[in-house]
């Protein structure tokens, strides 16, 4: 159960990374 959690845990926050480098690039774009 723990190592579940853990690894639901470790999917949502690269999930959360791919969505900020998503938002970082559309910056980057804008500042361009």
């Amino acid at each position: 159960m723990r190592k579940n959690t853990f690894d639901l845990r470790r999917a949502a926050s690269i999930q959360n990374i791919e969505s900020w480098q998503r938002h970082s690039q559309r910056l980057l774009l804008k500042a361009g």
